[in-house]
């Protein structure tokens, strides 16, 4: 009988290099679900630094004065809910505490409009239970639905606002008649886009090109995108044609810090220099939502790649350094 010989043991670096997957899977899975309980019970704030770019867009939506409109664009869908959704309500704070006027619309898919106003449901359910007043369809804010036909939608608001959304209607409470968007508190001061404080769109998708060419020099745009669409964006915000611009998870937390810290008349987020603040915090007020809680969990996830990756550069180094004897 042929004698069987054992199979050589594996070196330091080849044991380093074959880490199980499955294995790698549930360490993440463990250290990301202990990173989402230890944030829910200990409510961890993760300190974070705003990037230029979203302190402009707080500025901008902090100072809108009350009674401003603003358009909302929506254009995200459930499946980028976890970084949108966040901005969405973010934004919807925002502009509710300031007693700004806003109406949304979307010519992505039908299915935005829907998520949208559920989102502003979930807000005045907050609102409510604080004891504030909710938001009001036709008084505070306008559902425009779905254009099919972006593009040239934004083509004819850039020409006419008042004929781009002229066949739209809402419902006036009083009456319980079907009535033009433009006889609504919201939009009858509106003659020309000039008329909107500011454009914010919401999106996982390339939108911004077709928007900023059309409406980016009459009114000041806002970018509230997915972080793998932010390289792409962030040249429109360096070239000022974005005013504002908030980059996924990241840039959600930075908008809830703002929200929290403001910034003060020196402009030092968090400061307290004398003066009227450039713009101010909600102090008091449920800031730290979707974005913090979500954050320390994206940090871990992050930390183990990074070690992942340093433990298989280890492995390799030490497998070629053993053949090279």
């Amino acid at each position: 009988m042929a004698e069987q010989t054992d199979a050589p043991k594996k070196s330091i670096g080849e044991i380093l290099q074959s880490a199980n997957r499955t294995f790698l899977y549930l360490i993440l899975f463990l250290v990301v679900s202990a990173s989402l309980v230890v944030t829910q019970l200990r409510k961890v704030e993760v300190p974070t630094r705003p990037e230029p770019y979203t302190i402009e867009a707080y500025k901008i939506l902090r100072n809108v004065p009350e009674g401003g409109v603003v358009i909302v664009d929506t254009g995200f869908t459930n499946s980028s809910r976890g970084e949108n959704g966040g901005q969405m309500e973010a934004l919807l704070r925002i502009l509710m505490r300031s007693g700004a006027k806003f109406a949304v619309l979307s010519w992505v898919e039908p299915q935005c409009i829907e998520i949208a106003r559920g989102f502003i449901r979930r807000i005045n359910e907050e609102r409510r239970a604080a004891g504030e007043p909710e938001y009001r369809e036709w008084y505070d804010y306008l559902i425009l639905g779905f254009f099919p036909d972006g593009p040239t939608m934004l083509q004819t608001v850039h020409q006419n606002v008042r004929e781009a959304w002229k066949t739209r209607q809402a419902t006036d409470p009083t009456t319980g008649e079907k009535r033009s968007v433009f006889e609504s508190p919201v939009l009858d001061r509106v003659q020309r886009i000039e008329d909107v404080y500011a454009y914010v769109t919401l999106s996982a998708s390339g939108t911004m090109p077709t928007i900023v060419a059309r409406i980016g020099k009459q009114v000041k745009v806002i970018s509230m995108i997915t972080g793998v669409m932010f390289p792409e964006q962030l040249n429109y915000f360096k070239s000022g044609q974005l005013k504002g611009l908030v980059n996924g998870l990241s840039g959600c937390v930075e908008l809830e810090w703002l929200m929290e810290k403001g910034i003060d008349a020196q402009g030092v987020v968090g400061g307290n220099a004398p003066g009227r603040p450039v713009a101010a915090a909600f102090p008091g007020a449920k800031n730290f939502d979707r974005g913090m809680a979500y954050y320390l969990a994206l940090h871990s996830a992050l930390t183990l790649l990074i070690l992942a990756v340093a433990v298989g550069n280890v492995g390799m180094w030490l497998t070629n350094r053993s053949r090279k004897r």
